[in-house]
């Protein structure tokens, strides 16, 4: 069931969701509102709350979904319900310390994971620190897009280290993280045990000359694509 960007604000939302979250077959569930009219934080919280007869859901994607207020801590427990999930987005929300470890615990959980979004969610460098064992659970884990997280140089040694087991993943986003020449180093690390990683995109991280070395060495090798932010490397067969 997919119902972006229809308009529907705050009011809409809640009476779609009385309707569907008795839908308990329903194995996909995308929320979408535009941003020119984006539900406010207790519509929000409202609607994903509704979820929690869902429990064969496949895939959550809350899409663009924005608000101030920090929903996660409620969204945990019913993400952690889900013992199919195989994808979920969870892009643009609001996090703080306790909402980090709500997400941690919930990524823990959701073993089966193929797919994860958690671009725009401003962890910085002490959540991505709170959030990064959780990793080494999502050993299905094949696209992660952590674009936009602000994880800084400390918080992206944290979570390259703790990725390292991620043998499945070909589709890898850290944009915008200003990881710097140490994210860099860690990330060269990981990128040798992604022996099936094809795409990864590191624009606009300030990883200077020494960083950008990575991409010359035996850790990248293999890749097919390289974006760097307005230029792509294509490994020439």
């Amino acid at each position: 069931l997919h119902l972006g960007a229809n308009f529907v604000g705050g009011v809409g939302m809640r009476s779609l969701m009385n309707q569907i979250k008795d839908f308990t077959s329903l194995r996909s569930l995308v929320l979408e509102p535009p941003y020119e009219n984006d539900m406010g934080n207790d519509d929000t919280g409202a609607a994903i709350l509704a979820h929690k007869n869902l429990t064969l859901l496949r895939k959550l994607d809350l899409g663009i979904f924005t608000c101030e207020k920090t929903i996660i801590q409620e969204l945990a427990p019913m993400i952690a319900g889900l013992p199919n999930i195989t994808y979920l987005g969870l892009d643009n929300m609001a996090i703080d310390m306790e909402g980090a470890k709500a997400l941690a615990s919930a990524m823990s959980k959701a073993k089966f994971l193929t797919g994860l979004s958690l671009q725009g969610i401003r962890l910085g460098s002490l959540g991505a620190k709170v959030v990064a064992p959780a990793f080494k659970e999502l050993k299905y884990l094949s696209e992660l897009n952590l674009g936009s997280c602000d994880l800084g140089s400390e918080g992206s040694v944290a979570i390259f280290s703790a990725m390292q087991g991620l043998k499945l993943l070909t589709i890898l986003n850290l944009r915008y993280n200003n990881m710097g020449t140490e994210g860099a180093k860690a990330l060269a690390l990981a990128l040798k045990e992604f022996t099936v990683l094809t795409n990864i995109s590191v624009d606009w991280n300030d990883l200077k000359s020494e960083g950008c070395h990575l991409y010359t060495s035996d850790a990248a090798d293999e890749r097919s694509s390289v974006d760097l932010g307005g230029r792509r490397i294509i490994k020439k067969k």
